[in-house]
């Protein structure tokens, strides 16, 4: 279910929701609306000396087990920019400069059983591949790879592959 189905009490009145458009919904109460609006994530693909780029495991759901860039929701007042850099901290213990715009994406995310729709915004980064990093938060490991190798089956989120493949050889 998406967040208009799953969302039954306005937040600010705390009564029913009865008027549910496409888009939002609406308070018949207080007349408050709230929007189905994407989430803002950002993630980035640092790439080593060889041209492998860094993935992560993911060590929970949605998708434990699946690689998956470095990157996450941006957190209220955050740049893209300052919410791949504190995401590449909490995740891998790393510092990444020199971040440069690839691509950005629209997919769907399920998280407890609701549909969200997040607005990702994807950047590189040059990274050693003897740089120390320590697996932290909601990684279970990395690895580096050959973007063209990576099959779709192995990746969180299948949109990734055709970031992956736009990468540039």
């Amino acid at each position: 279910m998406n967040m208009l189905q799953a969302f039954l009490f306005c937040p600010r009145c705390g009564v029913k929701f009865a008027d549910k458009d496409k888009s939002y919904l609406r308070c018949a109460a207080c007349g408050s609306r709230f929007f189905d609006s994407p989430k803002p994530c950002a993630g980035v693909m640092p790439i080593n000396e060889k041209g492998e780029v860094l993935l992560t495991e993911r060590a929970v759901d949605p998708h434990k087990g699946k690689l998956d860039i470095l990157g996450g929701f941006l957190q209220a007042g955050e740049t893209y920019e300052e919410g791949v850099r504190r995401e590449a901290m909490e995740e891998l213990g790393v510092t990444l400069d020199h971040l440069q715009y690839l691509t950005s994406y629209a997919h769907g995310y399920t998280y407890q059983d609701i549909e969200y729709t997040l607005a990702t915004t994807i950047f590189t980064a040059r990274i050693e591949s003897l740089v120390p990093l320590k697996v932290a938060d909601d990684i279970a490991s990395y690895t580096f790879v050959n973007p063209q190798e990576v099959t779709v089956d192995r990746l969180a989120f299948p949109e990734l592959k055709a970031v992956l493949d736009s990468l540039p050889a």
